[in-house]
């Protein structure tokens, strides 16, 4: 004995969800530098029937009771910019974050219908609810344990009311969780480490891995695209490379979740997207996969295309309420064209002030192609594309559209005709194309 005493305890590390709020206190998320909203008030609800109203057509109206949950710096600003006569909750569990999705709101006008709270989404929500529409994007895989928060968002829907549920795929993730693991060796968390140092470390890491010649060329050059962003975007480089707690999801993985927490599938957010006629040509494989509900031809492409794979995102509703999917094949031709109208982008300041708005559209180009503005960039239509959009009007079938597009495709073997118009139509009903169409076809 050395005479020196008892060695005192280490201090119990940070539970998860301290991890994460802290690292959202450091790093609010998204720092948005504006907001993009579609300029008509019909948006929101309208969307919403095009996506799952044809279940139930009295379910949605313009005044829905929603909750954001999850909401970021700017999520329940924009949601309450697509439901002018909505009131929302929006929770957080960053108070810095909370704090400027205030500032936001306000400045946009919007703040007087968004009831702001501090809430941990992996415990019941209090004197709230029930809600027509739960909008939880980007949010449910940062928790310890996810059922647990699927089962909060269970309890506050409405028995007609839908969640609208982004989560992180896997295949999107593998470099980024790869990366994360790797700075963890490297360099292990120590208690009281600035953020801004961890986030050096993590920038410093991604720009040598980008310059060195060994590297896989598509590793070097989205290592470098974060490396440069970390130093204009610090929150989204931290958010995608330093983030303390992720889970990952394949379809599948993800409805097995829900079931258990007495929810069931209703459609995703962009259908097309996940037709399988748009990826795989050959008949005897599409026969296969059109055996197959759309969750498990979901749970296919996801896993064949990886890192390619569209977003998962998708509707849930109550067990008892949700009818079951229809065909895969069928889903694309069950949309319509809806009167969107343009955008508005609304620049914002430092602190999150409004300081310029404009309104924008589609742009025709010289070869004859469509730029789509949308929240996310710009997509550019080839030109069969933007003659389609001269074809359709608010509220045309989207299996009407395919009809009138149908000439297009006749200079094609008769084989790729279909899957080249259902390609076509699945570009105009894009996130960035979708809320545009109308705003198109007027002008």
């Amino acid at each position: 004995m050395d005479g020196s005493g008892p060695v005192p305890a280490s201090p119990a590390p940070p539970s998860v969800l301290a991890r994460v709020a802290g690292h959202y206190d450091c790093f609010p998320y998204p720092d948005a530098r504006f907001l993009v909203a579609p300029c008509s008030p019909e948006a929101g609800w309208r969307t919403l029937e095009w996506d799952v109203g044809w279940t139930a057509p009295a379910r949605f109206s313009r005044e829905l009771s929603i909750w954001v949950a999850g909401c970021g710096t700017v999520q329940a600003t924009e949601v309450a910019r697509r439901y002018p006569a909505a009131r929302l909750l929006a929770t957080d569990l960053s108070p810095v974050t909370l704090e400027q999705a205030r500032r936001i709101a306000d400045a946009a006008g919007v703040g007087d219908r968004i009831d702001f709270r501090q809430h941990d989404l992996s415990t019941p929500l209090q004197a709230a609810g029930p809600f027509d529409l739960i909008d939880c994007v980007g949010v449910l895989h940062h928790l310890p344990e996810p059922a647990r928060g699927l089962q909060t968002l269970a309890a506050a829907l409405a028995p007609t009311g839908v969640i609208d549920l982004m989560v992180y795929q896997e295949g999107h993730r593998r470099l980024y969780l790869a990366f994360r693991q790797a700075l963890a060796l490297l360099a292990p968390l120590a208690a009281g480490e600035p953020a801004a140092a961890r986030l050096d470390l993590a920038r410093r890491l991604a720009r040598d891995l980008a310059g060195a010649a060994r590297c896989p060329a598509w590793i070097r050059t989205e290592l470098g695209r974060l490396a440069e962003l970390a130093g204009e975007r610090p929150a989204w480089f931290a958010d995608t490379l330093i983030h303390p707690h992720e889970h990952v999801y394949t379809p599948l993985r993800l409805l097995a979740e829900a079931e258990a927490a007495g929810l069931a599938f209703a459609g995703f957010t962009f259908p097309a997207f996940w037709d399988p006629r748009l990826y795989l040509q050959d008949p005897a494989l599409r026969q296969r996969l059109d055996a197959l509900d759309l969750p498990a031809r979901a749970e296919v492409l996801s896993l064949l295309l990886a890192d390619g794979a569209p977003f998962l995102e998708l509707y849930l509703a109550p067990r008892a309420a949700a009818p079951p999917a229809p065909p895969g094949p069928q889903l694309l031709r069950q949309g319509r064209v809806l009167p969107h109208g343009p955008w508005q982008r609304t620049e914002l300041g430092p602190a999150g002030e409004a300081v310029g708005t404009s309104t924008f559209g589609p742009e025709p180009q010289a070869d004859g192609s469509l730029k789509v503005p949308g929240a996310r960039g710009a997509s550019l239509l080839p030109p069969a594309a933007a003659t389609v959009l001269s074809l359709v009007g608010e509220g045309c079938p989207v299996a009407e559209l395919l009809t009138r597009a149908a000439p297009l495709a006749a200079d094609r073997p008769e084989a790729e005709r279909e899957p080249w118009l259902l390609g076509l139509v699945s570009l105009l009903c894009s996130p960035q194309a979708r809320l545009l169409l109308f705003a198109a076809a007027e002008g």
